[in-house]
């Protein structure tokens, strides 16, 4: 059996396309999911610092709390520093300093 050098390399051109595309599509869904969760964190977030401005000092820690772990899988952001932050001011204005300078 002869092979067709210019129909194998058509093949093979094909082939890389359709890689490229499917690459493509698993970057881009990828990158959407994490966005979907970055924004869901900075809604939450937001949710806190409001509660936590509006003198709802319980619900807001419980919030910060409860980002906490995804923040810090995350590593050092600025939504992790803000909340750690805050829970701090919470814990202090509670009367918790050690529980406040642990955090």
């Amino acid at each position: 059996m002869k092979l067709d050098p210019v129909n194998l390399s058509q093949k093979n051109a094909h082939a890389a396309l359709l890689l490229a595309a499917t690459l493509s599509f698993i970057f881009v869904a990828g990158t959407c999911q994490v966005e979907a969760q970055q924004s869901d964190l900075d809604q939450k977030l937001g949710l806190a610092q409001t509660l936590q401005n509006k003198g709802s000092a319980k619900q807001a820690r419980t919030l910060y709390e409860s980002l906490l772990p995804q923040l810090r899988a995350e590593g050092p952001t600025r939504r992790l520093g803000t909340t750690l932050n805050a829970l701090s001011a919470l814990l202090s204005s509670d009367g918790d300093y050690e529980q406040a300078v642990q955090v």
